[in-house]
C-alpha cells in the first residue's frame, strides 16, 4: 500500500488542531505527517498540540520566513520518505476518507483532487491549470525529488509549484473529482 507523506506548514494557529483531527483513523504504517513550524512563536503550542494526537508527527521549525508556508513546504519536501507527497495548510481539513481515495487513484503522475469551501463551492471548477483554480491541498505527487517543483515566496506559491510540477512531468497530471480536502471549514 503506498504511504504518504503529508506536509503541513504552520504558524501557529489553533485550526492546527483540526487538521490533526481530521487525519485520526487515516494514517497507515509508513505515513508520516510532518509539522513544519514558521520560527518559533507559538513554539509551546505546535508542542503541545502535536504531542496530543497519536499520530506519526515529526515537528520541524524552519524560520521563521513569513512567506506563506513555502519555505516550510520546501523543507518538509526535502525529507519526506513517503511515496507520495501531499500539502494541507493549517486552516483547512481533509475530508474523512481523503487518504483512502488518495491511494486508490495515485499513480505514477501528480494527480489534482478537488477541494471544497464551506459554502459549498469547488476548487477546481474545470480541469484546467490556472491561478484561483488550483490550490495547495489538492496536490498529491510521486516522491521524486528531480520532479518535484518548489513553493516560491509568494501568495500564489501554490498555483507556481503546482505549475513546475507538472512540466516537470512532462505536462502529465491526473483530475480527480473526488473531494478531499475542505477550505477554511471554521469561517
Amino acid at each position: 500500500m503506498p504511504t504518504i507523506s503529508i506536509i503541513i506548514p504552520t504558524i501557529g494557529r489553533q485550526t492546527l488542531c483540526n487538521v490533526l483531527q481530521s487525519l485520526v483513523g487515516q494514517v497507515i504504517e509508513g505515513d508520516e505527517i510532518m509539522v513544519v513550524q514558521d520560527g518559533i512563536e507559538n513554539r509551546a503550542f505546535v508542542d503541545t498540540v502535536v504531542r496530543s494526537y497519536d499520530l506519526p508527527i515529526t515537528h520541524c521549525i524552519c524560520g521563521p520566513t513569513h512567506s506563506y508556508g513555502n519555505a516550510q513546504r520546501n523543507f518538509g519536501i526535502s525529507i519526506a520518505q513517503g511515496d507520495y507527497l501531499s500539502f494541507m495548510d493549517d486552516d483547512d481539513v481533509y475530508t474523512p476518507d481523503a487518504l483512502s481515495i488518495i491511494r486508490e487513484n495515485v499513480g505514477s503522475v501528480p494527480i489534482l483532487f478537488r477541494m471544497q469551501y464551506h459554502d459549498g463551492r469547488y476548487l477546481w471548477t474545470d480541469p484546467i491549470l490556472r491561478m484561483g483554480n488550483v490550490g495547495t491541498p489538492m496536490i498529491v505527487v510521486p516522491n521524486v525529488q528531480d520532479k518535484i517543483g518548489q513553493f516560491t515566496g509568494m501568495y500564489e506559491g501554490d498555483w507556481y509549484f503546482i505549475d513546475e510540477t507538472v512540466k516537470l512531468w512532462d505536462g502529465a497530471v491526473d483530475w480527480c473529482e473526488d473531494v478531499i480536502a475542505r477550505i477554511r471549514p471554521h469561517a
